[in-house]
């Protein structure tokens, strides 16, 4: 029986092995995706280290690394994705591109909105009507057409 019960776990133990390989290479993302973007944003957004964080870590039971994020220029992550997506559509569309569009009521549209500024790329902001103002000032301030729309028609 024991011979039964670890041929057993040995084959679940491979095809949960090859399920999860399958998943990977299925992933709309790769490494070299990621690889790409970094070079691409390079000069464009700071490049943020990541710090242990002791007492977390001791709390966890785990290392835990935070990276400072609120050190980029609009205060978030964000701006890694809006930058390379804007430099994804620039290279894709060529003198083609009029502007970019985004529905967002914080981090993402106010990430677009500078970087489209950056980049020379018009930018709307479809915003709901309860969005912060601290974010819709931030929006306007980085030259960005931006609208309220009522929140369930903001996503319909």
């Amino acid at each position: 029986m024991t011979t039964t019960t670890t041929a057993t776990v040995e084959d679940s133990i491979l095809l949960n092995k090859k399920k999860h390989k399958k998943e990977l290479e299925d992933l709309p993302v790769d490494y070299s995706d990621v690889s790409r973007a970094r070079v691409a944003i390079q000069g464009g957004v700071r490049r943020t280290e990541c710090f242990k964080s002791y007492f977390l870590s001791e709390l966890i039971g785990a290392n835990i690394y935070l990276k400072p994020e609120f050190q980029q220029f609009t205060g978030s992550f964000k701006e890694r994705g809006a930058r390379n997506a804007i430099l994804h559509l620039m290279r894709e569309k060529g003198s083609s591109l009029k502007g970019v569009i985004a529905a967002s009521a914080g981090n993402h549209a106010l990430a677009l909105a500078y970087h489209g500024r950056e980049l020379g790329v018009p930018v709307t902001v479809v915003m709901p009507k309860v969005a912060p103002l601290a974010k819709v000032d931030k929006c306007r301030v980085s030259s960005a057409d931006y609208r309220f729309k009522e929140m369930l028609s903001l996503f319909l």
